[in-house]
């Protein structure tokens, strides 16, 4: 049981290399975006996990640690400029992460 949640979290992890933007969409819009497929995500992972998961998985903090942590990439650019698809793909695939080894860890 636990070896194909961490399969299906890891999956997931894949997918998170293949999010993009829109082309041309608008940084509004891209910040939209961002929320929503964070929304989808947390969905997926919280399905996956069904009523397993730890207290602090998908929580506010694993979040922000996980966008702090990609915005590190993109130093000295404002957020209209960083919010693109490479950061798209960097946030999604941090959360996912961080998520999976609390999950591991709470498997120990």
């Amino acid at each position: 049981m636990q070896e194909d949640v961490i399969a299906e979290m890891q999956g997931l992890l894949k997918e998170t290399e293949d999010y993009e933007f829109p082309f041309f969409s608008s940084y509004e819009q891209r910040k939209i975006l961002l929320y929503k497929k964070k929304a989808e995500i947390d969905q997926s992972m919280k399905g996956i996990v069904k009523n397993t998961a730890p207290d602090d998985f998908c929580s506010d903090a694993v979040w922000d640690s996980a966008y702090a942590e990609a915005a590190e990439q993109f130093d000295g650019m404002d957020e209209k400029q960083m919010i693109r698809s490479f950061f798209l793909q960097e946030v999604m695939h941090r959360y996912v992460e961080k998520n999976l080894e609390i999950l591991k860890e709470s498997y120990n």
